[in-house]
């Protein structure tokens, strides 16, 4: 088998009509072209061009030969145009509990995004548990027991949950005491599809704050907590709000905490990704930015009266 850089040096010589043109192509002297040339004659043991003074042209056994090379190179530089077309355009996609995804993640992205101007990203909202190799998502932010169903996984945070409303809700006064929220203003409650790791409940604040009530029914129950947050911002009750999707909220003043008793959720939350996440361009910077997101989501939330 010849040479494959004596091959190269022919098939760029045929493609060119020129000795200059491919040893520039190549990197190399005119004279490392004619040479690399001679080697693969002696190699095949036939003549591939003719020589003439200053002038060389391919015989007609080097034109299909060319043309064969020529096929085969062509190929190569498709399969490299692919990769440098992948990494040029690549997009992370990050599928993330949809909650989590509208009020924590996708706005955090945009901050990102506008450090990393090159970066796409694609966000997707989904309960359903994805397979992230099979399904072409480089990572999912989960929560709980379902991030043993991955194999690459790093504790993200823990949220706590407070009770949150509208400011216009305690328009005509503000409860003084747990028991007068409780008692007084209408509960929005919330209540996941998938029960593992449930977020603390109005019935276990209840009793998280030393009163016995026995079971707390909500007003208005949601299966997904950024729907109960939505009617809770319009003033339709108060929630019991997860830290990360109401802190933004809170900062503009748009929700009020009535009483800041937290209650810790079950379970934290997970970083999943995919075996081959860390091929894609920005990749490792969205990984230490996102877990490194996590860490002060926990440092800036977790303290409190509880």
């Amino acid at each position: 088998m010849p040479h494959l850089r004596a091959m190269l040096a022919f098939e760029l010589f045929g493609r060119t009509g020129s000795m200059t043109d491919a040893a520039a192509a190549l990197g190399v002297t005119t004279g490392a072209i004619s040479q690399h040339i001679r080697n693969l004659e002696g190699v095949l043991g036939v003549k591939l061009v003719h020589r003439h003074g200053n002038s060389v042209r391919l015989t007609l056994l080097g034109h299909s030969y060319h043309a064969q090379l020529s096929t085969g190179f062509g190929a190569l530089r498709g399969a490299q145009d692919i990769i440098r077309a992948a990494k040029s355009n690549a997009v992370l996609t990050v599928s993330s509990l949809r909650s989590l995804a509208t009020k924590w993640l996708g706005p955090k992205v945009f901050d990102w995004q506008g450090q990393n101007k090159k970066a796409k990203v694609r966000l997707i909202g989904d309960a359903a548990e994805p397979d992230l190799d099979r399904e072409d998502i480089d990572y999912r932010v989960t929560y709980g027991p379902n991030a043993t169903r991955h194999a690459q996984t790093a504790v993200l945070f823990t949220d706590y949950v407070v009770p949150v409303c509208a400011p216009q809700l305690l328009r005509d006064g503000a409860p003084r005491t747990p028991a007068e929220l409780l008692h007084l203003l209408p509960l929005i409650g919330i209540e996941w599809p998938n029960p593992a790791g449930q977020s603390p409940n109005w019935t276990q604040w209840s009793q998280h704050v030393g009163l016995e009530m026995g079971e707390v029914v909500p007003h208005m129950t949601f299966s997904f907590s950024n729907a109960a947050l939505d009617a809770t911002l319009y003033g339709k009750g108060c929630a019991l709000g997860q830290f990360s999707m109401v802190s933004d909220d809170i900062a503009a003043g748009r929700l009020i905490v009535p009483f800041d008793i937290r209650m810790r959720m079950p379970e934290p939350y997970y970083l999943a990704w995919s075996a081959s996440a860390f091929e894609k361009p920005h990749s490792r910077t969205f990984h230490r930015w996102l877990t490194a997101l996590g860490k002060a989501q926990d440092e800036a939330y977790g303290a409190g009266k509880g």
